[in-house]
């Protein structure tokens, strides 16, 4: 795809603002991507790091077009490390893993807003495709056991627990 500002570069920046009219995508090179960003004011009309854009999106999240997270989060404190949503859009960072848990709600809004989904699905090395679907499958199936056992659905356990053993000896072959 050609830069849209000069139709000779490859565009390799993909630029997605939010309008009154909804969304709008600038496909640029490089070099026009510098000039569009110095026009907007430099560096900080691009967040640098993850960090700064958390931060950015929770102190103003209407200029990302989102609407504000819940505000009476504001104030509540992680149970596991004390860490405010406050805290958390003044410095763009959780203060643990609970964080995401606890302040879900607001994350959730945020991050739909800023992506389509909530968990990162990444891609997957094609040559690593399989071997990483067959754990996943494992994985799920060791959730399915555990659930039919407390149904003491016994016989469809065992099933469930033959096609992970099935799954595991495939595995190991490779």
């Amino acid at each position: 795809m050609l830069c849209e500002k000069c139709n000779e570069n490859e565009a390799t920046i993909h630029i997605v603002k939010m309008t009154p009219e909804g969304k709008e995508q600038l496909n640029l090179c490089p070099v026009c991507a510098k000039k569009y960003q110095n026009s907007l004011g430099g560096q900080d009309s691009f967040p640098m790091n993850n960090s700064e854009l958390i931060k950015q999106i929770l102190n103003n999240p209407a200029k990302f077009g989102l609407v504000s997270p819940d505000n009476s989060s504001g104030n509540r404190a992680c149970p596991r490390c004390g860490t405010t949503l406050k805290q958390i859009q003044q410095h763009g960072f959780a203060g643990c893993d609970y964080c995401y848990e606890f302040f879900g709600g607001a994350f959730r809004k945020i991050i739909q807003g800023v992506q389509k989904n909530e968990a990162h699905r990444g891609k997957i090395p094609r040559e690593k495709k399989a071997e990483i679907e067959r754990k996943q499958e494992i994985s799920r199936l060791r959730s399915r056991i555990e659930e039919l056992v407390k149904e003491e659905n016994y016989e469809e356990a065992a099933q469930v627990r033959d096609r992970i053993k099935h799954l595991e000896k495939v595995e190991n072959d490779k």
